[in-house]
């Protein structure tokens, strides 16, 4: 998870920013933040003890931290472990800057499970494009799950949409199932390439024709070279949301 901290140097002179990957701190973390869990201590569980993610933000960032921007929540619950503002930013004016100019016809939106249905539909509305959704079912025990799609794909350009794409497992699978069911070509777009483990080469031997994704982490140079990947720039937006924070303007209205 990346967040931006916005802030002032403890001396409160001058301003202080800072993008962190939370996750990588998170490992880190000095025993001095650790402890019993009380029921009412906001944190991270480590085997019996909790992380505060407060006291971790402050530790990390170095300065005293007033605000929290983050972009593309993987599950919006986690702005409750914070006690400061926080604001929940989302990539999507930066995908439909992208995707309008390019598919004159839009493509079939497809959800990769039913979690994501609400993101995809979000998207279909505001480009006028049809919705699908990838069903994932497993009979029994030790039996390899079953992908149906619902919505028709047949013929269509399809874009599989995700907030992250991690080992590629859902994305990959769901692209096949796509094309057994008949699509013409397989996108994908998902904000954060975390691409762990075996996703580049997953990605490589699926039917995804390209991935779209934001620089809120840096493209691995292995995936760069693989020629699947376009990158997209979320600086304009960020920009644009600190603007807004420090003027006391809205920053919801970026999304309506």
């Amino acid at each position: 998870m990346q967040i931006l901290v916005l802030g002032s140097h403890r001396s409160g002179t001058s301003a202080c920013t800072r993008l962190l990957n939370m996750m990588g701190a998170y490992l880190g973390a000095p025993e001095s933040m650790k402890g019993p869990n009380p029921e009412n201590r906001k944190g991270f569980w480590e085997n019996d003890e909790v992380v505060d993610i407060n006291k971790l933000v402050m530790h990390t960032v170095g300065c005293r931290w007033d605000r929290v921007v983050s972009m593309d929540l993987h599950a919006g619950q986690i702005q409750g472990f914070f006690n400061k503002p926080f604001d929940h930013l989302y990539a999507m004016p930066v995908f439909l800057e992208h995707l309008r100019p390019r598919f004159p016809v839009p493509p079939v939106l497809v959800s990769p499970d039913a979690g994501g249905v609400e993101r995809t539909r979000a998207y279909a509305k505001r480009l006028g494009a049809d919705l699908a959704i990838i069903d994932k079912r497993r009979a029994e025990k030790n039996v390899s799950e079953v992908m149906n799609v619902i919505g028709d794909v047949d013929g269509r350009e399809c874009l599989i949409l995700d907030d992250m794409i991690d080992t590629a497992g859902t994305m990959t699978n769901a692209a096949r199932a796509l094309r057994e069911q008949g699509a013409k070509r397989v996108m994908a777009a998902a904000t954060h390439p975390v691409l762990s483990g075996p996703a580049l080469d997953r990605i490589v031997n699926s039917p995804l024709e390209e991935v779209i994704v934001t620089d809120t982490i840096p493209l691995r140079e292995e995936a760069e070279r693989t020629g699947r990947f376009r990158v997209l720039s979320v600086a304009s937006l960020l920009g644009e949301a600190i603007k807004r924070i420090h003027h006391s303007d809205s920053v919801s209205s970026l999304f309506v």
